[in-house]
């Protein structure tokens, strides 16, 4: 029997989907440390993949379908097919710098731009004339201004931490 083979992502939105799941009468069980959930469904295959990842995964064909954030596809260029957008944690990317610098400041020189969204940063960047070098973050994008970049492009649910970070 063929598998239909499931990206499910791990981190925030994996219990979302999970719950998803659950609600259709599938179970799933995670053992500490894996990345294969145990599932109760002999012709279901399902892994955990970061988010930033499926979309390629699935365009590459290894896989048959799978979860992730419109965000990821944008970024990757991901050739896949949306058929739902459930709604799970919905962010939106934004821009955000200290608050003491503004537009002419920045645009006044080369800038420094952190971001885990190299390619939508660039884009963004590009098209409104900023001369930018762009550092390529992993998590904590937050932290860098404005020590160690002037601007971040980054995404948020709330902006509670950029707030709080004084951008």
């Amino acid at each position: 029997m063929e598998k239909l083979k499931v990206l499910l992502p791990k981190g925030r939105i994996y219990d979302s989907v999970a719950s998803l799941f659950g609600g259709a009468g599938i179970s799933l069980k995670l053992p500490e440390r894996s990345y294969r959930p145990v599932v109760d469904q002999n012709d279901l295959e399902i892994k955990l993949m970061k988010p930033q990842n499926i979309g390629r995964l699935l365009e590459l064909g290894a896989h048959d379908a799978g979860f992730t954030g419109r965000d990821w596809i944008d970024e990757t260029g991901a050739d896949v097919e949306e058929i739902m957008d459930l709604g799970f944690d919905p962010v939106r990317i934004v821009v955000a710098v200290p608050q003491a610098l503004d537009d002419a400041a920045l645009r006044a020189k080369r800038i420094i731009a952190a971001t885990e969204y190299e390619a939508l940063a660039r884009r963004w960047l590009d098209a409104r004339g900023f001369n930018a070098l762009i550092v390529r973050t992993h998590g904590a994008t937050e932290v860098f201004p404005p020590d160690d970049a002037d601007m971040i492009i980054d995404n948020t649910a709330t902006g509670r931490t950029i707030a709080e970070n004084g951008l």
